[in-house]
């Protein structure tokens, strides 16, 4: 795969000579996964309308509660009483940040979408820089951390995280394991959100032909929740982006992987069966047996491997399952208002 570079960084307060072509504000989808956040969300809800109030731009707020055990849905529930441009999901069990987030995604209505932390780590004033590069043509906005307050083992995960992928994946960015990012609503539609996916969503996005660029932001100490563990964070994070890495290479094609690997191995096989003939011809026996019975495993193993990429094949070709279950969630809530703009909308 070719390296991809990514565009040119964005600073918050400055820009580096681009000019902006002026459209027509595109409605927003501000996403929020909650789990356990219930006293982060009003205050939260709050800075957005602050934020959006000097931006002149019609948006929506989604909350989706991952079966939190706080009164987080409560919270959630009252907001989209009292603000028409409030929407809750709550998911009847624990599905963890990512598939949470999926829903969100699924259930977003904006052409522009933002994605948020619900602990107030983010910081709703920086949505406005994010979303400048989306008006100029970029289809991807990643935020860039700039003076984290998280404890040095976090920050040196994270470094350690950022470095690996960078060049792994061959994309320079830096805020890969940040949530505060804005994006086009064709990026999520191409790209299902997998297990810790979201995490790595730009570099995805830069790898499927999609403008991405970063955009520096600053970071706040996270009002409520914890921060993962160092060897836990850093083990976890290494195997998803393997996994993810292995997925985009050759997930359309793994017979391209699990044939090289059967070729090579049969390939092997050969050459040590005819070294043992040779052996036998020239009456040398000793370890000869030996020898076959290896070069009989290599053979077997090829062959096993490549029926394995086969199979791949089968499954690719085959309608996969949704990874979304409807039957996760388990309430919506929204305003009367906002009910009654959808009903419109479908006659």
């Amino acid at each position: 795969m070719k390296p991809a570079v990514a565009e040119p960084v964005w600073s918050v307060g400055g820009h580096q000579g681009v000019s902006f072509v002026v459209t027509m504000a595109a409605f927003t989808s501000l996403v929020i996964p909650v789990s356990n956040n219930a006293e982060c969300l009003e205050p939260l809800l709050l800075e957005i309308a602050a934020a959006f109030a000097t931006l002149s731009r019609p948006y929506e707020v989604v909350f989706v509660d991952d079966a939190s055990s706080d009164d987080s849905f409560a919270v959630i529930e009252r907001l989209a009483g009292a603000h028409a441009e409030v929407r809750g999901l709550a998911l009847r069990r624990e599905c963890g940040e990512a598939l949470a987030l999926a829903h969100g995604l699924a259930a977003a209505r904006g052409e522009f979408i933002v994605t948020l932390h619900g602990d107030r780590r983010d910081d709703p004033a920086e949505v406005a820089e994010l979303l400048l590069p989306l008006e100029q043509g970029f289809d991807l906005a990643s935020g860039w951390m700039q003076g984290r307050r998280d404890a040095f083992r976090h920050q040196a995960r994270l470094r350690v995280l950022s470095w690996t992928t960078r060049r792994a994946a061959g994309v320079e960015l830096h805020g890969f394991d940040y949530g505060l990012r804005a994006c086009r609503r064709t990026v999520t539609e191409s790209i299902p959100i997998r297990d810790e996916s979201h995490r790595y969503l730009a570099v995805i996005a830069k790898w499927r032909g999609f403008r991405v660029t970063e955009v520096r932001v600053s970071h706040r100490r996270r009002a409520a929740g914890h921060v993962p563990g160092f060897r836990r964070g850093l083990i976890r994070g290494h195997l998803d982006l393997l996994r993810i890495l292995f997925l985009e290479r050759w997930g359309r094609h793994p017979q391209q992987f699990f044939g090289f690997i059967g070729a090579a191995l049969l390939i092997a096989a050969g050459v040590v069966d005819v070294a043992c003939v040779a052996l036998l011809v020239a009456g040398r026996t000793g370890g000869v047996w030996t020898a076959f019975a290896l070069g009989v495993a290599l053979a077997v193993g090829g062959i096993v491997t490549l029926g394995m990429g086969l199979l791949g094949e089968l499954i690719v070709r085959s309608d996969g399952a949704d990874i979304l279950d409807d039957a996760d969630v388990e309430r919506v809530v929204e305003s009367a208002a906002r009910a009654g703009m959808d009903a419109a909308e479908r006659l």
